[in-house]
């Protein structure tokens, strides 16, 4: 079985997504954690379930959410290096992974 590890920043952002959706609409940040959650239950079962986008990353879609799961499969472990909204420009996605 695959080891699951996410990144103390990866969690502050599923954090500050949640927090940030809850305030503008009561409800929306419980189901955007729960589509997290689902999500990374996929990854966890499926670990090549998404597709590679900068390898050594991979990138999983939230469902319902603008938002992209960053992670790299490491040997039996998946490592979760960003949790991030895809509507902003691409040039600070590529930073915020350290990607060159």
């Amino acid at each position: 079985m695959m080891e699951l590890v996410v990144l103390s920043r990866s969690e502050g952002e599923i954090l500050e997504t949640q927090a940030r959706l809850e305030d503008g609409e009561p409800g929306r940040g419980d189901r955007f954690n729960e589509r997290a959650e689902q999500a990374l239950d996929r990854i966890l079962s499926f670990p090549e379930c998404g597709p590679l986008y900068s390898a050594p990353f991979r990138r999983l879609l939230i469902r319902d959410f603008p938002m992209g799961i960053f992670y790299s499969i490491e040997g039996r472990r998946v490592v979760i290096h960003a949790v991030l909204d895809l509507r902003q420009d691409e040039r600070a996605i590529v930073r915020r992974l350290g990607i060159s």
